[in-house]
């Protein structure tokens, strides 16, 4: 299953949006004999059904196994939706499934900022992973080739510019690292220079080293905070769980969201803290 399809005339149809991204309702796809849609991912022919928790989605009449996007669990897609619903609950547009131009990477949700270009991939993860697999995953260098470590929007006008220092040892935070995070600070002001940056550092200790310049305003998630951060989540997703309906809710989402205090304006005030000076 997946949530996208394509019409050779409507173009990009997205089962999640109420107009199907293309100004369509779901009575123009759902049951329609003879309509010609096609998967994005394998360009196999697929249909609009509805799940039996009455999600809206399409499918293939033949799952083929080499199509990545039909064989992902139905707990991915689930949680591909709840991307998608938090991004448009913060006042962004969000795509679901979508390509590269060149097919060499597809994001889960594909963000866009305020002047409509893409900025953020987000990707569902259920599988084990490490810190530094998940940096791996969502460097801006998929989408622009160089940068920091992680971008989060916190809201239209701010995002978090994050560094990963998860493997540091040191019991304070090394100039070479400090220089790193102000230099993503810089790149993301020369391409984002409408949005306020807020400098965050994943690292084993808050305090900067004697020959270290913090960067100004920069929060430190440390291992204690990282842990409570997980917990938040974790009772979060349970919530968010424990009704079918619940995960395509935006009303549900916003009220859990502030809750375990995950919302952009919360965050980081709750699961960081500031740098300290030796």
């Amino acid at each position: 299953m997946g949530y996208t399809a394509v019409h050779a005339e409507w173009g990009r149809l997205d089962a999640s949006l109420e107009d199907l991204g293309c100004g369509r309702s779901w009575a123009d796809v759902h049951r329609v004999g003879g309509l010609e849609l096609a998967c994005p991912e394998c360009r196999g022919r697929v249909f609009a059904r509805l799940s039996s928790h009455r999600a809206r989605h399409f499918y293939h009449q033949v799952r083929p196994e080499t199509c990545a996007l039909a064989n992902e669990s139905p707990e991915h897609h689930l949680l591909k939706l709840e991307l998608a619903t938090a991004a448009r609950a913060a006042g962004f547009r969000a795509e679901l499934e979508v390509s590269s131009a060149t097919r060499n990477w597809r994001a889960d949700v594909l963000v866009f900022d305020q002047q409509d270009r893409p900025f953020m991939a987000l990707e569902a993860q259920l599988s084990p992973m490490t810190a530094q697999d998940a940096a791996l995953r969502s460097r801006p260098e998929k989408l622009y080739g160089t940068g920091p470590d992680n971008l989060w929007a916190l809201s239209a006008a701010q995002q978090a510019v994050t560094e990963l220092k998860t493997g540091c040892t040191t019991g304070t935070i090394a100039k070479k690292d400090m220089d790193q995070l102000g230099g993503s600070v810089r790149w993301f002001n020369d391409h984002n220079p409408e949005v306020k940056a807020l400098p965050v550092m994943m690292h084993p200790s808050r305090v900067s080293d004697a020959k270290a310049t913090a960067v100004p305003g920069m929060r430190v998630v440390t291992p204690e905070l990282f842990k409570k951060l997980k917990e938040a989540v974790t009772s979060y997703a349970a919530a968010l769980a424990s009704s079918p309906d619940r995960w395509a809710n935006e009303q549900a989402v916003r009220e859990q969201l502030a809750y375990h205090k995950l919302t952009g304006d919360r965050f980081f005030t709750t699961y960081a803290e500031p740098v300290r000076p030796l």
